[in-house]
């Protein structure tokens, strides 16, 4: 079985997390959320691979999943994927393959680089009119494409 842990970073520093509070919406500025989605990070035993994963992610209110079309996902620091919304939540399918091969959870380490993906998050919220610092859930799933 695939084991998937999130870091996110903060401070030039990725810390594993569960839950993260990401910032305060204003209307002058985007949210923006580096992640890094690891299979098996500092595993002793190798995990099943994540063939084609898909990243799933939506609001906790029905009414704030409108703002799932102001998202953006840059993966890997090089090219932005198409977010496709559907049914209240947003999906994109990542199309590379994260090993779950036993490793020693360095990022930086060239034979890491395949067991995690780094994924941006940018919901560029400028000249919208909403209400400044309410409070907004969102979720996060990573899966293989089925």
């Amino acid at each position: 079985m695939s084991k998937i842990s999130w870091f996110i970073k903060e401070n030039d520093v990725y810390s594993e997390k569960k839950e993260h509070h990401a910032g305060t919406f204003r209307k002058d500025e985007k949210i923006v959320i580096n992640m890094q989605a690891w299979n098996n990070r500092w595993g002793v035993k190798d995990a099943e691979d994540i063939i084609s994963p898909v990243l799933s992610f939506r609001f906790d209110s029905f009414e704030d999943n409108a703002l799932l079309r102001l998202c953006k996902v840059i993966v890997n620091q090089s090219f932005e994927l198409p977010v496709t919304v559907k049914d209240n939540s947003a999906v994109v399918v990542i199309g590379e393959t994260i090993i779950g091969r036993s490793n020693d959870g360095d990022e930086n380490s060239y034979e890491n680089k395949n067991n995690f993906i780094d994924i941006r998050l940018e919901i560029d919220i400028r000249d919208r009119d909403l209400k400044e610092n309410d409070l907004k859930k969102m979720y996060f799933e990573l899966h293989p494409l089925s």
